[in-house]
This record gives structure tokens, sequence and C-alpha cells, in this order.
């Protein structure tokens, strides 16, 4: 993993994701210069508000910025609904069937790129925090971009090692006040943030 920058604090993060995801979605930014960025329960409640993922994105005061290959998504997890019944590490679902009979459920704008080795783009990040027990034995968990990791993992063979595909900003040091944190992922930061390595 190429670390590119450390410390980035969350208003970036949180920003940089919503302008990727408010353009997927076709909707309009909010108006970020009154929210709470001092308060991740506050951040919750004005993600909550407008329609976004809230949680993890707010519960971390700060995270690393990345160049990601394939091995270091193979050491992620997304959620289990595209693969039902199936590991959830990518790691363990590359080449079977299953991956390779994969399609998203909805039309996307990313799919066909991806699937021509395209790379995602810093414009475009996934969101990853450490992984918790049932995601083991990812290293981390996708909170934001499984679709896109299970694309670039289709085309895994047809890609050079050691190639960036993607760029992601990666949960480095929880907020011990946000209730998201404390009452989902305990386990997350009795551990610092670090996860289950």
């Amino acid at each position: 993993m190429n670390r590119l920058q450390t410390g980035v604090p969350r208003r970036t993060v949180i920003e940089a994701w919503l302008k990727y995801d408010a353009a997927k979605k076709r909707c309009a930014l909010p108006d970020f210069s009154t929210w709470p960025w001092e308060s991740a329960d506050g951040l919750d409640e004005q993600l909550k508000g407008y329609g976004f993922k809230h949680g993890i994105i707010a519960g971390y005061l700060s995270w690393t910025l990345n160049a990601l290959t394939l091995d270091d998504l193979r050491e992620c997890a997304v959620v289990n609904q595209p693969i039902p019944g199936h590991p959830r590490c990518l790691g363990q679902l590359e080449g079977t069937p299953e991956l390779e009979a994969w399609r998203p459920d909805r039309p996307t704008s990313w799919y066909e790129p991806l699937s021509a080795c395209g790379v995602l783009q810093q414009d475009a990040p996934l969101v990853l925090r450490p992984s918790v027990r049932s995601e083991l034995p990812a290293r981390w968990y996708l909170e934001d971009g499984s679709g896109r990791a299970l694309a670039i993992i289709q085309t895994a063979r047809n890609r050079t090692v050691g190639q960036i595909v993607a760029y992601a900003y990666i949960a480095d040091s929880p907020d011990d006040a946000s209730t998201f944190m404390q009452c989902q992922f305990a386990d997350l930061l009795q551990l610092g943030g670090r996860g289950l390595e």
C-alpha cells in the first residue's frame, strides 16, 4: 500500500467523498460551511438529514490517503449482499464463478470503465476502515466502494502486478466521542482504531 498522505482531517474526507457520492446520485451538494466539524454526532445528523451514509465517515478524526494495488484490494472485505453465502474477503472471492457472474444491480457510470481495466481516480475515493472479527481474514472493510472493488477484482488476471488500481481514504484515528463508534465499533475504539490484524 502506497501511503500518499497522513493526518487527513475528517472534513477533507467527508467533503471529497460527498462530492463523489452526490455526483453519483445526481443530487446537489449541501452547504458545508455551517456543519459542526468537531462533533461526530453532529456530522452524523447532517449526513442523515441529507440522505448520505453516516457513521464511520464521521466517526474517525483523521485518515490516510493511499494508492491501492490489487494486493491491497485482496485484503478488503465487502458487504455480503452482492454475492450472498460466499466469503466477503475479495482475495477469497477472486476467480470464483460467482464473482465472474456478478454485475451491479443497477446502471452505473463505473462498471464498464473498470471492466476495461480502468483505474479509480482520486476524485472517486474508496473509503476503508480496519476490519472486525466477522470480516476476518480481511485486513480492511470497504465502507464505500464494494461494487467498484468487485469490478476491479473481476479483471485481476488482465492487470499488471503492482499496478495502482484505486485511491482510498483509510480510517486512522477514531473519535472516542462518537456515539456511533461507541455503540457499533467499541472494539475498534479499544484497539485505537487499528482493527484485528
